[in-house]
């Protein structure tokens, strides 16, 4: 077992007004008390005024729970109901083990007699030091994943640009489109009229004149269609 540098830290009691007397009501108020001071070493008072066992509350259970296995050498893990168990027996080996239930409320309790819970105190300056090293390391592991996960990511600068850009392209794709379905459709007009016309010129029922005249459109209407192909092809 770590020893414990420095001397024991501040320790801050829950009381409980005399309107609250209902174990539903005394739980409420001191999980309130507790998260309103985290990761403080808090006593609980009993009636009688003595202390039943010490509280916390972190909202990061998991590196406070590697940071007490670490600290203590002897210890058993095992689940409870809403949270998980440390089971301590290196402290005195003449007294019970402490035990520290570490619920997924975020709230850490150490229960034991007056000699374990006094050990507690005296170590507890190391174990939140060990606390906050884990809390690093997992941030730092973090940092890392998400740098592996997205290794290209670009500088905010860089990334409005490209954004500014793609966003000019799709507006122009979406006016190329447009123009190219409108010629499509005049190319179907024209080809239409370019059917008419040669249905009449094989007709029996026209005069010289007439074909003449239908001849000429026939070509008018060719050229056109010529060159709505060349527009076209340009566009695309």
């Amino acid at each position: 077992m770590l020893q414990s540098p420095g001397k024991r830290p501040c320790l801050l009691v829950i009381g409980y007004p005399k309107e609250i007397k209902s174990a539903q009501a005394k739980k409420a108020h001191r999980h309130k008390i507790i998260r309103e001071n985290p990761e403080a070493l808090t006593a609980d008072i009993s009636h009688t005024g003595g202390s039943s066992n010490l509280l916390l509350y972190t909202d990061n259970t998991e590196a406070w729970h590697r940071a007490i296995c670490t600290h203590y050498d002897h210890h058993r893990k095992r689940g409870i109901c809403s949270g998980r168990q440390i089971v301590i027996e290196d402290i005195d080996k003449d007294s019970p083990p402490l035990t520290v239930n570490i619920y997924h409320n975020g709230t850490i309790m150490f229960q034991g007699n007056e000699a374990s819970l006094s050990s507690v105190q005296d170590d507890f300056n190391t174990i939140k030091a060990l606390a906050e090293t884990e809390k690093q390391r997992q941030e730092k592991t973090s940092s890392e994943e998400k740098s592996t996960t997205n290794p290209t990511a670009q500088p905010p600068g860089e990334q409005l640009e490209e954004d500014q850009l793609l966003g000019d392209h799709s507006g122009h794709s979406s006016q190329l489109e447009t123009r190219v379905s409108q010629m499509r459709d005049n190319l179907s007009l024209q080809e239409v009229e370019l059917v008419e016309l040669k249905e009449l010129l094989l007709s029996n029922q026209t005069s010289a004149e007439s074909t003449q005249q239908l001849r000429d459109q026939l070509s008018q209407v060719r050229n056109e269609l010529k060159a709505s192909i060349q527009e076209l092809r340009g566009e695309v």
